[in-house]
């Protein structure tokens, strides 16, 4: 069982599973069957938004203040997100959390996961007010969890474990995600600690995209971690001409002699990586997500766009003849649709009628 955080007793033992129950269909989604995932470029930072081919959308940090007003935000509302199903605090580091506050300031979000861990910052103590003030529902991540989110075959967390290690980052939240046969490691900024504990308690076979920890620094991506997850691709969140010097020279050389393919926003910006569950691929820049007719014709995932749909693609749903259609449209062009609750607006659409729509239609 998973309780609300309590402030005073943050880093308090929380129970092994944690089942998120998302409702597929909402927020900006990926093309069908493909899980897409976004590498923000964020700075000195990380940032990643993930994208399930189920429609569900969950952000992973959000850079700094900065970063958050002026990179995210103008980012998720490019991706045409309305809400967000799910935000991951890795760790209370600025450069991770604090451009969540004008994320959350925008955005209703379903559910927070973060590591627990105390700090006394203004800028984290400000962010974990807004989340009460909302009443945004929080969980502590805990490794040995398990999270169930529509599109993802697995979703398992590495880290944190109890007793904490010394130092924010190494109690970072550490995520392995599955599609298929695709595997991806989120790592915030663990350390070589945190490293040699996840080898030692989690069961990691081959991955294939890994978030290179800690910007690339050599505190992290140790010989033995490398070998044991042996991935095809990493990705470094890293800034241009960071007064760090990161990434660390000696740990591009390791990824190099591992036969490590390195992809860095620093010198290539925002990074989207497209996978089909089968094999993955970097989008080229310039290149749209979504075909010519998912970005007019208002279908991605299979889902009917309700905002954008022709009157011949609303008939398509079941129990939307000629009349709904029009009503729907002539609806819409008053006030958009934003979210499932909205369509009560239609005369005609009762709640019964409503969840049969439920798992057909995207905002």
């Amino acid at each position: 069982m998973f309780h609300r955080l309590d402030l005073r007793r943050a880093s308090r033992v929380i129970g092994l599973l944690l089942v998120l129950v998302l409702m597929a269909g909402f927020g900006a989604g990926a093309q069908a069957n493909e899980l897409i995932l976004h590498f923000l470029d964020v700075g000195q930072g990380d940032s990643i938004l993930i994208q399930t081919p189920k429609g569900v959308d969950i952000l992973v940090d959000a850079g700094d203040d900065r970063a958050g007003k002026q990179v995210v935000l103008p980012y998720l509302e490019k991706m045409g997100i309305e809400s967000l199903d799910m935000v991951v605090m890795t760790h209370p580091h600025f450069d991770h959390i604090g451009g969540l506050i004008p994320v959350l300031d925008r955005y209703p979000v379903g559910q927070i996961l973060a590591d627990g861990q105390i700090h006394t910052t203004r800028t984290y103590e400000g962010l974990l007010t807004l989340i009460y003030e909302k009443g945004i529902p929080f969980y502590l991540a805990r490794a040995g969890d398990k999270l169930t989110i529509p599109g993802l075959d697995e979703v398992m967390v590495l880290n944190p474990m109890e007793p904490f290690l010394p130092g924010l980052n190494n109690n970072s939240v550490v995520l392995k995600l599955r599609y298929g046969s695709v595997v991806i490691l989120l790592t915030g900024d663990v350390e070589a600690e945190a490293e040699e504990r996840i080898l030692a308690e989690a069961s990691l076979s081959k991955v294939q995209i890994l978030k290179a920890a800690h910007h690339g620094s050599k505190t992290s991506s140790t010989k033995a971690f490398l070998t044991a997850v042996n991935p095809n691709l990493a990705i470094m969140s890293v800034g241009a001409d960071n007064v760090y010097g990161l990434p660390d020279e000696e740990i591009l050389n390791r990824f190099e002699e591992a036969n490590i393919q390195v992809l860095r926003t620093d010198l290539l910006g925002t990074i989207i990586v497209v996978s089909d569950g089968s094999s993955f691929r970097i989008v080229e820049p310039g290149e749209s997500l979504f075909t010519e007719s998912q970005a007019d014709g208002g279908s991605r995932n299979g889902l009917v766009n309700i905002n954008t749909a022709t009157m011949e693609e609303l008939m398509e749903l079941p129990g939307i003849g000629p009349t709904l259609a029009r009503r729907i449209i002539q609806e819409r062009e008053g006030t958009p649709f934003r979210k499932l609750e909205d369509l009560l607006r239609v005369p005609g659409i009762g709640p019964k009628r409503m969840e049969n729509l439920v798992p057909l239609i995207s905002f």
